[in-house]
């Protein structure tokens, strides 16, 4: 049986008002007063003005006092608190009232006491029997705290019975789901379910937790407005004092806007690495369409091309579900050529796209489309073409979400674009190589075998701001054009390529002449004469605005890994990966296991 405070003090008060009622006999009371001292329980009596006429050995230990010490002193309450107690029902009309008593310079005592007025030969007078209850407060306000912890943390939490019924939210439940409390009370943590998560992820989920041990992985859920969202999950079972689970708690992170991340650096790999994988624009085109629709609603997309030397606007890629691709024309006023015209991204509601016309902007071409969203294709600062999506149906409603991610990745389709073209013309035409060398959207150096640069493309200055000239001719190992350690990098692949072996693309950091850092990402082949390595042809391509963003992104992922860190208890998170493998632990973590943080970061969870 668990005894609770309010038992604990019931039952003292039972055993004192026995002890002491209707005893008339003078020396049967004297044996009751025997009894009562040696009581474990803090005890007084005291009349109606309040002087204490007993205390037993308890109350006296307490105050550190000798009970003649204490014989006629005042009791802490003022008599006037206890007038409502009716001495009618001497044991069933008592006055509660909890003190804070500090009788040294460290510990403060909480003193819970229960107060009755008794009848006796002479009228009446008060007994007041007293519960010790620091132990209580400090677990109530050690409770006080986890809980408004938990009620004000950022992650959800949620508390369910052993059949997976909802017992308890955190207001982050609401924010997330759109749930209330009420509404979720008593239900199943199936009303999450979006339908999307395979059944063999909650079977694992079920088949750990029941086996008394913690579940974490990904979840597909789906909110209360039907939008579905990701959640990173970690089930652990609540046991109690027997070893016996009682509940299961769940913390959980929303993680839909990192998996929006994830698809989108995806998406931009992809893209940037079409080139590579495709021999042709047309295949080009159809990769980056189907990359493309794991981020964006590209039911009806196309890729307008301008070709500033003929003045024309071409269509080589057009998917619509009304229109056909319209042969090349000179612009005209439609909204294609109104992105071409500003440089501006634009998305064009029914309102705004009112206003154009209105404001002579742009004319209807075409079927009327709901929303039309198009993007400019920049190459050095210069369109040279428009990406559009468009939606006909009011299901599908382009918003700033998707401009942003179309504006995201619209630099890696038009760096893509203008690569593919520089290669098919590069196949075509021996002779144009000068042309395309030079006018290439990457960087391209041309290096012999002791790092000597042998030629650069006119790209090189532009972005560094030193001349062809001051560097044609000298050995780069010499230059201030790389820093030390990009420098080192730079001659350990070099020396791999001419000795035939094959190196991956990686990122150097090379030098302006202002001073500042620019980030290339280097792709590096070697130069054949008679089958012979004599050179290696480089192609450097800037990266820097990407690894801003990547810093920012890791700068939003410390400062999720700071708030985790203030979690109570445990708290960690695992890669999704075959071993669990750990990236971050919280404080309670090293304090609980008496493991320091990298001695568990970078190793997997046992299963065992």
């Amino acid at each position: 049986m668990e005894y609770t405070k309010e038992k604990i003090l019931r039952n003292d008060s039972l055993i004192v008002n026995k002890l002491f009622k209707s005893s008339s006999d003078k020396v049967e009371a004297n044996h009751h007063f025997v009894i009562a001292d040696d009581l474990p329980i803090l005890l007084c009596r005291f009349n109606k003005s309040g002087k204490i006429i007993f205390a037993n050995k308890a109350y006296a230990k307490l105050f550190r006092l000798s009970k003649d010490e204490i014989i006629g002193t005042q009791f802490h309450f003022s008599v006037d608190e206890f007038e409502k107690i009716d001495s009618g029902k001497p044991f069933h009309s008592q006055y509660k009232k909890q003190i804070s008593l500090k009788l040294n310079e460290d510990k403060i005592h909480w003193i819970e006491w229960t107060i009755n007025r008794i009848a006796d030969k002479d009228g009446f007078e008060y007994q007041a029997v007293g519960q010790d209850i620091s132990q209580f407060k400090l677990l109530e306000e050690h409770l006080g705290k986890i809980l408004v912890a938990v009620e004000q943390s950022s992650s959800t939490v949620v508390i369910t019975d052993t059949e997976g019924n909802i017992e308890y939210v955190n207001p982050r439940f609401t924010d997330v789901t759109g749930y209330t409390f009420e509404e979720v009370k008593g239900e199943n943590t199936r009303i999450l379910k979006s339908g999307l998560t395979e059944d063999s992820v909650y079977q694992e989920l079920w088949n750990t937790i029941t086996g008394g041990k913690e579940w974490q992985g990904e979840l597909l859920n789906k909110k209360k407005n039907g939008e579905n969202f990701w959640e990173l999950v970690t089930v652990s079972p609540v046991k109690n004092k027997d070893g016996i689970v009682t509940n299961y708690i769940a913390i959980k992170e929303d993680i839909t806007e990192h998996k929006k991340i994830e698809k989108l650096q995806d998406a931009i790999y992809k893209i940037s690495h079409a080139v590579i994988s495709t021999d042709s624009l047309n295949k080009l085109y159809e990769s980056i369409h189907k990359t493309l629709s794991t981020v964006l609603p590209v039911d009806n997309f196309y890729i307008a091309l301008y070709d500033e030397a003929t003045n024309l606007l071409s269509f080589p890629y057009f998917v619509d579900l009304y229109d056909e691709p319209s042969p090349p024309q000179t612009p005209g006023r439609g909204l294609t050529e109104y992105v071409l015209r500003t440089g501006i991204p634009s998305l064009v509601t029914p309102d705004v796209f009112k206003r154009l016309v209105e404001e002579k902007e742009v004319d209807l071409v075409g079927t009327d489309s709901l929303d039309w969203l198009g993007v400019p294709l920049k190459i050095n600062n210069k369109t040279i073409g428009v990406i559009v999506v468009q939606s006909y149906s009011e299901n599908i409603r382009l918003t700033e979400r998707e401009k942003d991610v179309l504006i995201y990745v619209s630099d890696q389709i038009a760096l893509a674009i203008e690569r593919t073209k520089t290669l098919d013309l590069l196949k075509s035409s021996e002779e144009r190589y000068r042309l395309i060398f030079d006018k290439a959207a990457d960087l391209i150096a041309i290096i012999d075998s002791t790092g000597t640069v042998l030629d650069l493309n006119y790209i090189f200055e532009q972005e560094t701001g030193f001349q062809r000239s001051d560097v044609i001719g000298k050995n780069i190992f010499n230059l201030d054009l790389l820093t030390p350690k990009s420098k080192v990098t730079c001659a350990f692949y070099l020396s791999r390529i001419m000795i035939g072996k094959d190196v991956p693309i990686f990122e150097i950091d090379g030098t302006k002449k202002d001073g500042n850092i620019i980030t290339y990402e280097l792709r590096a082949v070697p130069i054949l004469e008679n089958g012979k390595r004599v050179g290696v042809q480089a192609i450097l391509r800037n990266i820097t605005q990407r690894k801003r963003t990547e810093e920012k992104l890791q700068k939003n992922e410390k400062q999720l890994s700071n708030l985790m860190s203030n979690l109570p208890g445990m708290a960690y998170r695992c890669k999704y990966d075959s071993a669990w493998t750990m990236e971050f632990v919280s404080q309670g973590c090293v304090e609980l296991t008496g493991y320091l943080a990298n001695e568990i970061i970078g190793n997997g969870i046992s299963c065992q």
